[in-house]
């Protein structure tokens, strides 16, 4: 079993307004200009962060990092550090051999993820990007029934606060079929959002959803948390302060449907 637990308080107004073309994920374009600048080498980088022979791992993510930002043109995130970055090896893509797969987030609002595929000259090249992500905390692997390649599972984390009154973290599920990366499930871990209150002696109305998600096996996803309404004085309220509107416990489980090649909700 695989556990993904939410480890943040998260908050939003909705889904949608916060990552709106998220849910087709357009691919970036890749500039063909100066490809060979743009490749990695297996022997001086892959071979590194695999462990399969020595050298400096710093430096590796360091080129791998550079050489994704310049290829993607985005070269301007390497003058605002700090940048954040996950990288894993998996397979994941119809290439030869594993991909490496990379996710760089920049400050509050900006995460892409690219993946890298093995050519025949055994430099790996940018052959599938993600943009319109938000902050990228979490990177794995997992597998679907009767699917050739593993799927990637990302979760995002986007904080508001200031200004917003609002928190999330999203969990998504991506898969390789028809030439293409599909989003083939997506649910928030957790959900905070303040809206300001007229009430009475009330300065805040706050909904809370809070829920984990559990990859029970295969083509299996069970979900659990809860569901809160409330009001009170503070935005860091403490149970005591808190006048509860409605509490309900969510349940979920999702199957994997093969014919629409997506998970479909099932309670």
């Amino acid at each position: 079993m695989v556990l993904l637990t939410s480890i943040f308080l998260i908050s939003v107004f909705s889904l949608s307004s916060i990552t709106p073309a998220s849910a087709q994920s357009r691919a970036i374009k890749v500039s063909n200009e100066n490809c060979t600048a743009g490749r990695l080498s297996e022997d001086k980088v892959i071979k590194i962060l695999k462990g399969e022979t020595k050298g400096d791992i710093k430096e590796a993510k360091e080129k791998i990092i550079n050489t994704t930002l310049k290829k993607l043109n985005l070269e301007e995130w390497l003058k605002t550090p700090p940048l954040e970055h996950k990288i894993i090896f998996g397979d994941i893509h119809p290439n030869q051999g594993e991909e490496l797969i990379v996710a760089i987030s920049m400050g509050k609002d900006n995460g892409i993820l690219a993946v890298f595929s093995k050519q025949d000259d055994k430099l790996y090249q940018i052959t599938e990007t993600l943009d319109d992500l938000v902050p990228i905390t979490s990177l794995s692997l997992t597998n679907l029934p009767n699917s050739k390649y593993q799927s990637l599972v990302i979760e995002e984390y986007l904080d508001e606060r200031i200004g917003g009154f609002f928190e999330i973290k999203i969990t998504s599920i991506y898969n390789f079929n028809k030439k293409k990366f599909n989003k083939v499930w997506e649910r928030k871990n957790y959900l905070k959002e303040a809206r300001p209150c007229k009430d009475k002696g009330v300065k805040w109305l706050i909904h809370l959803e809070k829920v984990d998600i559990s990859l029970i096996s295969q083509g299996k996803i069970e979900v659990s948390g809860i569901n809160k309404y409330w009001k009170s004085k503070n935005l860091d309220s403490t149970a005591k302060e808190e006048q509860v509107i409605k509490s309900n416990p969510v349940k979920e489980t999702y199957i994997w449907d093969e014919a629409k090649s997506k998970f479909k909700e099932i309670s």
